[in-house]
């Protein structure tokens, strides 16, 4: 057995303070998280009965499980299927949309299937073949597909994520060029104009950049028959430039109220699926969604470099990364003060074997 011995001194801040003589700035206004429709971590809600994690206002279902930092739909095991889904009905005049999520495993190129963005006419969530849910569904469905079928032709690179709307008549084909007679009454990835984009969400072991602690982050916006959607990785204390999916004009949903939800599946090849957070503001009195959504991601990374506590877990989370790279198989990690004169940060320190 190997023991090493890892130290150093974490800020509690991510950024430096800002000088004493200034205040920060006040954000400019922004539409306010609904938190009937969102959950964020930690999920610290634990059922009395069960003992096992669950969140406010929210289902989950089949190989779904919630965990302090994040809620696993699927591990990577073949043919589960998992879900979360709103209990509250959403009725606004538009809607703005963050999630970050984590999809990654071993293998660099074998994989699947992906995950799936639900807004639908019914709370009721039916286990099928569409991402873990039932065809025929009546609303929005945006899914991340990792599964390149072989067997089949494919106008676009995997993984690939776009929009479908469903009005309740139409069976979901995974591949555009299988098509029946009538075409109408198929759901079919990329049949919309602008409907989709290519784009390398999934982590595998061999990145340059995996860790625990990167995630991508989506942003996905309705207003005004306008569904855009784009999507960056974050990395710790930091992201990437946005990158622009898709942007659907005329798009009419079906209902006009629906229910909020997230499915992943996988079938012979497999994926880790995990959803870090999931925000949903309304965008009823909104002009510019964009700039809306810039207002409010100003407002939350001012509040993080200001709240010790999750900085300081942030901190503690990254060192224990760094632990594990060294060849750490178990890392066990003690914080304190340091005798600073600000006392702005923890000395901490780790023994693995």
């Amino acid at each position: 057995m190997r023991w090493l011995l890892l130290s150093s001194l974490v800020l509690d801040a991510l950024a430096d303070d800002p000088p004493t003589e200034r205040a920060p700035p006040s954000p400019a206004k922004y539409m306010p998280v609904l938190d009937k429709h969102s959950f964020r971590t930690p999920n610290d809600l634990v059922n009395e009965f069960t003992g096992s994690r669950q969140i406010d206002g929210w289902d989950l279902g089949g190989s779904a499980v919630a965990h302090r930092s994040f809620v696993r739909l699927n591990a990577e095991r073949q043919g589960q299927k998992g879900w979360i889904v709103n209990r509250n009905p959403f009725s606004e005049q538009g809607f703005s949309l963050e999630m970050e999520l984590r999809a990654s495993g071993g293998s660099p190129y074998l994989y699947g299937d992906g995950l799936a963005i639900w807004f639908v006419d019914s709370y009721e969530h039916i286990e099928g073949p569409v991402f873990g849910r039932e065809d025929y569904w009546k609303g929005l469905g945006i899914f991340f597909d990792t599964f390149q079928n072989i067997d089949h032709q494919h106008h676009h690179r995997h993984p690939y994520i776009y929009a479908v709307v469903n009005d309740g008549t139409m069976h979901y084909v995974p591949d555009a060029e299988k098509k029946e007679q009538d075409s109408t009454k198929q759901a079919l990835p990329g049949a919309a104009e602008n409907s989709g984009c290519s784009f390398d969400f999934r982590y595998h072991e061999a990145r340059h950049d995996v860790s625990v602690l990167n995630h991508t982050r989506v942003h996905v916006f309705l207003k005004d028959a306008v569904l855009k959607m784009r999507v960056q990785q974050t990395y710790m204390g930091g992201e990437t430039d946005w990158y622009e999916c898709f942007q659907m004009r005329n798009v009419q949903l079906p209902m006009t109220s629906g229910y909020f939800g997230v499915s992943a599946a996988t079938g012979d090849l497999v994926d880790n699926h995990d959803i870090i957070h999931f925000t949903v503001r309304s965008l009823a009195d909104v002009d510019d969604p964009l700039a809306d959504y810039e207002h409010w991601m100003t407002a939350e990374k001012q509040s993080v470099r200001t709240c010790s506590p999750f900085a300081s877990r942030v901190a503690l989370l990254f060192h224990a990364e760094r632990a594990r790279a060294q060849g750490c198989a178990s890392v066990f990690i003690a914080s304190r003060e340091p005798p600073s004169p600000k006392g702005k940060g923890h000395l901490v320190m780790s023994i693995c074997a």
